[in-house]
């Protein structure tokens, strides 16, 4: 039900693909998939076409603007995001940082951007970024194009004319923004963080994510993010963004203008690790170059198993052959960014592991795994990349029951409570029950059946990445 409305090119070709075969024009096919695979990066020496001046538009009778006139006023601070593997929108703030969604950038430390008057950056910086609320900072910027201001327009009614400005769909390495128009179909509220959603039928596809929304007045009332039903774009309210925003402009500057998803450094060949339980997982970065052939080998006295995915959260490698406690496997990079190399286990109990690749590989500490919970707070946390788990510790007593829910736009939760020796009548778990603004977060009222140490486990069923609130309480009547 939930799709962001872009993260990469690739998600955006498969869906096509998708539908082109339905629709039995499989001639197409090729073409699609060469589209998907293909960054826009401009060719060396390559030069931005003429910028291309709207003409000057119109006047309406009743005093709004017409589409013309919103296009003329916005398009100008609008940019265009490039990343290796796809495109998305942003908005030219003030402070010289060009705003955006989290997954048009995710996890890419930069991104080339693109304005309408034909000036670029190769390589701005992802300064400042939150996962919770799915935006993200680039630059500061030293552009010429006017900055943007966001507006309040929580108070424009149902049906209220709206516009979309943004990039979606985009082939071109200096391409012009597109609008499209439609309504304010209704608002849609996501409670767990104070923030309206004006769902619109104003089109909205992949690239369009990080995009504004624009009244009839010409103000910015929100940026666009995600797909509902296929159908309608859920824009998160200006206003409630707002102080998100000044938060990350503050960080950014704090930061120097530069941050990044997941730590640097050169990484090293050879690693001990310690894994403390079964729900326990070690990440590590792979961090080399497309056609890189990646060989590696784990030994431990427990069962261990290694996983290598790709930014997309596809599986390349899956190792699992022997009951030894040795494992080892070889693959070849074929995409651009990082990857991600998991060591798990097969046993309950703790196991001491020893990892050797050829390339150097950084270790992932996960913040949220081993946090301990208690009744009565919520916790925030974060699925780090795609089909990381966390896992938490809650003390229970024999016949003590809480109510657990997590809650998200980012991630589709996958909840479930377990502990050492449990039968399948005494564990428990929950993909949808929980509501949410998506109807998708995860709700059990679990009673334990003895005095213990329970595990809290928190995926996403999506393979997605994003952040969440976790909250554990006395049952609600």
């Amino acid at each position: 039900m939930r799709r962001l409305a872009t993260h990469a090119a690739g998600i955006l070709g498969r869906a096509l693909l998708a539908t082109v075969l339905a629709a039995g024009l499989a001639s197409c096919a090729p073409l699609l998939a060469e589209l998907a695979s293909e960054s826009l990066t401009a060719p060396a020496g390559s030069t931005p076409p003429p910028t291309r001046v709207p003409a000057t538009p119109r006047p309406r009778v009743d005093g709004s603007l017409s589409a013309a006139e919103v296009y003329a006023r916005v398009a100008p601070g609008i940019a265009f995001i490039d990343t290796p593997t796809g495109t998305g929108s942003g908005i030219l703030l003030e402070s010289g940082h060009v705003l955006t969604n989290a997954h048009v950038v995710w996890p890419y430390d930069e991104a080339r951007i693109v304005l309408p008057d034909g000036s670029a950056w190769d390589a701005a910086p992802v300064a400042a970024w939150d996962l919770f609320v799915d935006l993200a900072l680039l630059g500061p910027l030293e552009a010429a194009a006017p900055a943007l201001a966001l507006s309040p327009g929580e108070d424009l009614g149902v049906a209220s004319t709206v516009y979309l400005v943004g990039y979606p769909g985009e082939v071109e390495a200096f391409p012009q923004p597109a609008i499209s128009g439609g309504l304010i179909s209704r608002y849609r509220q996501w409670q767990g963080m104070g923030i309206t959603y004006l769902q619109v039928d104003a089109t909205i596809t992949g690239g369009q994510s990080g995009g504004a929304l624009v009244s009839e007045n010409g103000d910015i009332i929100g940026v666009s993010g995600f797909l509902f039903a296929n159908t309608y774009g859920l824009i998160a309210s200006s206003e409630d963004l707002a102080p998100h925003i000044a938060r990350l402009v503050d960080e950014s500057r704090a930061n120097q203008g530069r941050t990044g998803w997941f730590p640097r450094g050169a990484g090293s060949r050879r690693h001990n690790l310690t894994l403390d339980n079964l729900w326990d997982t070690r990440m590590f970065l792979i961090q080399e170059p497309p056609g890189t052939t990646i060989r590696f080998e784990v030994e431990s006295d427990s069962d261990v198993y290694v996983e290598v995915l790709d930014a997309y959260g596809d599986s390349l490698a899956l190792v699992d052959d022997t009951y030894s406690g040795y494992e080892e496997g070889e693959l070849t990079l074929e995409t651009p960014g990082p990857h991600f190399l998991v060591v798990a286990q097969s046993d309950e109990a703790r196991g001491r592991f020893r990892l050797q690749t050829n390339h150097p590989v950084l270790p992932y500490q996960d913040a949220e795994d081993g946090r301990v919970l208690a009744v009565g707070e919520t916790l925030s946390g974060t699925i780090d990349y795609p089909m990381d788990f966390d896992y938490y510790l809650l003390d229970l007593q024999e016949g003590q029951t809480v109510e657990i829910v997590v809650d998200s736009v980012m991630i589709d939760p996958y909840l479930r409570v377990d502990f050492w020796g449990a039968s399948g009548e005494e564990y428990a778990s929950d993909d949808d029950s929980g509501g949410g603004l998506f109807g998708e977060n995860s709700r059990l009222i679990y009673t334990a059946p003895r005095d213990d140490t329970y595990f809290v486990l928190v995926e996403d069923a999506l393979q997605e990445y994003g952040g969440y609130l976790l909250t554990v309480a006395e049952p609600t009547p």
